[in-house]
């Protein structure tokens, strides 16, 4: 039984660490790549980009853009939804995942001019997130949405796909916020999860392995009882 609760308390805290050091690789990963990329401003500089290339620019939602959900104000949104019960019934508020994808083309503004986000399978990050007030009968909200409205800062990471006036881009992503702050978002979020992984696997294996330590704890106060009898002695 010992040996099972110090193979379980080892698998748990070894899946946790390497939880926390996957996000912490990807968020990394995720730095990296927008660092490299110098934020694209002005559509002058844009119009000069060969297609193909991948490329940042940093801009805002343009007023052209249809508002596709008018409660918020939202231009592009993913609606995410979660159980707020257990199996018994029980208030219990479940993980987060996207119910609805709503990313439609987006016109940006930059200096000079526009650009055309062609694509609408990009992925929306950094979005305002709103949550839906829970009804009377549940304490916790089951639904939320995150998205972008007219007049945000925005960057977008993709490919020059059509040059001219009006340059089209095919995107990655289209994330709210500005490049600088998305680096530090990432880079701290990468952080954050990481640390807490390492108090889940540290606070997990304690409680999985809690007779093995409290076994070592009584094992050492024994011990230093022992001395101090001895050197009293």
């Amino acid at each position: 039984m010992k040996n099972r609760q110090v193979v379980l308390g080892m698998v748990f805290a070894g899946g946790a660490l390497l939880c926390g050091l996957l996000a912490l690789c990807s968020s990394i990963a995720s730095v990296n790549r927008v660092q490299r990329l110098t934020p694209i401003t002005s559509v002058t500089v844009l119009g000069d980009v060969p297609a193909g290339n991948p490329i940042l620019i940093e801009g805002r939602v343009s007023d052209r853009n249809p508002v596709n959900l008018e409660a918020h104000g939202f231009v592009a949104y993913l609606r995410e939804g979660r159980a707020v019960v257990n199996a018994r019934g029980t208030p219990s508020p479940g993980n987060w995942s996207v119910r609805e994808r709503v990313t439609p083309p987006l016109w940006l503004e930059l200096s000079g001019g526009l650009v055309y986000i062609e694509n609408d399978d990009y992925d929306l990050e950094k979005g305002k997130t709103i949550e839906v007030t829970p009804s009377a009968f549940h304490r916790y909200s089951g639904t939320r949405y995150n998205g972008i409205e007219i007049g945000d800062p925005v960057i977008a990471v993709g490919a020059v796909s059509a040059r001219g006036a009006q340059p089209h881009l095919k995107a990655d992503f289209v994330a709210r916020g500005t490049h600088a702050s998305y680096v530090a978002s990432q880079r701290n979020a990468g952080v954050i999860f990481f640390v807490g992984s390492v108090l889940v696997a540290i606070l997990g294996g304690i409680f999985i392995l809690q007779d093995q330590v409290r076994g070592i704890y009584v094992k050492i106060k024994r011990a230093g009882g022992g001395r101090s009898r001895s050197q009293s002695g």
